[in-house]
Parts: C-alpha cells; structure tokens; sequence
C-alpha cells in the first residue's frame, strides 16, 4: 500500500495539497530519520570501542612494566587507576543504557510531528492514522538490513568487508531491533485508533492483522523468514525465552484480527494463507492442516497449497490423504509431485527417530 492510499477520496478536494510534495518530504524526513538514528546509535559502539582500547592499553602497560612498577608506590596507584576505568565504564554504560529508549523514542516523535506537520488532515480522522501508519512503514523498510551498513572500508580492504559486516552486525542488531519495535508497535497503535473510527472495516482490520504479522516475524530468526538472504551473523537472543514469548503474543493479536476477517470475508484465500503460516510457527500441525485443506476448498488447483498440505499429510502421518494429493498434483505439475514424494515417510523416520 502506497502512502497516498488514503488521500485521494477525504481529500479529492482539498487543492491546496500537494501529493508529490508531501512525497518528497516524506522520503527527505525518513533519509534524515535514519542518519540521526545510525548516529545515536555509532555513540553508543564508539563508547564501548574507546573504554575497549583503553582497558587494553593500560593492561598492556601494567604488564609491561609490572616488573619495575613492584618496585614503587606508583604500583598502587595503577591499580587503582585500572579500577577506576572499569568503575567509570560501567556507571557509564548504565546512564547511556537508561537513556538510549528515551532517545529513540524522541526520534520516533520528532518523525511523527514531522509527518502530521506535513498533512491537512485534522485530528480524529482516519485518513490521519492510516497515512501516518503508511509513512512509519516507509521509516521501517530503510532500516531494513541496516545493521550490515553502518561502516564501509575502501576498496582495497574489500577481503576485511565481511568481517567488518560481521562487526556492525553484532555491534548494532539489538539498536535496530529496538527500534522497529519502537516503529511497529506505534503503527499498530495508528491501526487501532482507525479500527475505533471504523469498527467492520475489513481493509482496517487486515492493515491491522498484516502489522502484527510483522512484529511476530521481528522475534523470530531471520533466516526463517527470508532463506534466500545471506547473514553474516544471527544474534543468539533470537532462540531465547523471551523472544518465543513476544512472538508468540503478537501471534495471537494476529489470530484474532485473522479470525475477525475470516469472519466478515469467510473463504479469504490470504486470511487461510495467513493463518496456515501463523499455525505453522506456533507448532500448531493440526490446526494448519485444517486451514490448508480449507484453502483446497477455495483454491483446488492451487499446487503451492497442494504442496504444502501433501507435505503436512505426509509429516503427520495422514499418508492415504498424502498420496490422494501426489496423483492429483502429478496430475498438474509432475515436478512438484515428485518433491512432495520426498516427504513420504517423514512421519515414520520421527517415530523411528524416538
């Protein structure tokens, strides 16, 4: 959905506003949303790479010399000014710690004045919630990847390129982590203050349902999500408890706005799609295969859907049913067919793995 979604009918006859300028200042608001974001965020890596050097510089010294300071009371006073660089480091860190959300929230609310300052809609509209949903998506897709992208070494260290890429992964992955949920979770506030205005709106509740989609795949890990994308380095917190348990609520947020529009648009092929791949992640086999073979009612020649529902018979040891769909696939694509036949006895293999 473009940003000018929303302008043209509430505002069809407002001459005085200019789409092609709102446009343009939005993509200079975002480019300079992103440079101050990478730049609060550089602070904070060059503290701890300063602090780094400088803890190794005077351990270097102190073992260096440790054989003449012995003999002095000047050994006294370097340990204790080693301590008082690790006391000064962390006291630091806590204070920059504390103070980071606040920054990036502030950056959050200066994009979104920016943005509103930019608009003729007045408040209490929904043309004003959903435009503005749409330009903090525009926000969230420039810092897509951005953690690979914050140095750039000249062209003769091309070879040191992806251990640098390695660095600016692990250095700010949490930062940009931080910051898309800053972004997704104001988006879905926008598309709740929309659902209020317009209640049954199905368009609405599907924005809302695709924005919780996003946050739940912001807690899962990258390469589940995109395989064909290359990473350099995957953050281990993404196979901790307390991502699990954030996918899994903003999962169900997502649930219930797909049941909404299962509801109010029953036999929606991208609401069954979307809640097979929902069913999928929560490990939920039973409930997936359901929504597959409901999409089989909606789509039969579908050979994606046959696919993954043949493989889902196959895995859950529905093997007649898994079969019936292979003749009717060979049928389509026989290509696709003999793929499918690769999951034949995947239910068998886990019992036997047991």
């Amino acid at each position: 959905m473009s940003i000018t979604d929303h302008l043209e009918a509430p505002y069809g006859e407002r001459i005085h506003f200019n789409k092609q300028l709102f446009e343009e200042q939005l993509d200079r608001f975002t480019a300079e949303a992103v440079q101050e974001f990478k730049g609060i965020t550089r602070q904070y890596a060059l503290f701890h790479i300063c602090f780094f050097l400088l803890a190794i510089v005077e351990l270097f010294a102190f073992v260096l010399f440790f054989s003449v300071l012995t003999k002095s009371t000047i050994f006294a006073f370097t340990l204790a000014g080693l301590f008082f660089t690790g006391f000064t480091y962390f006291v630091l860190h806590f204070y920059l710690q504390a103070k980071k959300p606040q920054q990036l929230m502030d950056l959050r609310s200066r994009f979104t004045e920016e943005c509103k300052a930019a608009l003729p809609f007045s408040p209490g509209e929904s043309a004003l919630h959903q435009t503005h949903a749409n330009a903090l998506y525009l926000l969230l897709s420039h810092l897509h990847r951005q953690e690979y992208k914050y140095y750039s070494l000249p062209s003769y260290f091309k070879t040191l390129a992806p251990l640098m890429q390695k660095f600016s992964a692990w250095a700010h992955w949490k930062d940009l982590h931080q910051m898309k949920e800053i972004l997704l979770h104001l988006i879905i506030k926008e598309y709740i203050e929309v659902v209020k205005l317009q209640p049954t709106d199905l368009e609405t509740h599907a924005n809302l349902a695709t924005a919780y989609l996003t946050l739940a795949k912001l807690y899962r890990d990258p390469r589940a999500i995109e395989p064909t994308e290359e990473y350099v380095w995957i953050a281990p917190a993404y196979h901790t408890a307390t991502m699990m348990e954030k996918f899994k609520r903003a999962a169900t947020r997502a649930l219930d706005e797909l049941r909404i529009l299962d509801t109010y648009a029953p036999g929606d092929r991208w609401v069954h799609m979307q809640l097979a791949m929902l069913y999928h992640d929560l490990e939920m086999p039973e409930l997936e295969l359901k929504e597959y073979e409901l999409l089989m009612k909606v789509a039969p020649q579908d050979v994606d859907v046959m696919q993954c529902l043949g493989t889902l018979c196959f895995e859950q040891g529905k093997t007649a049913h898994g079969l019936q769909i292979y003749d009717a696939l060979k049928k389509l694509q026989p290509a696709k067919a003999e793929e499918l036949l690769h999951h034949y006895g995947a239910f068998s293999e886990d019992y036997l793995a047991h």
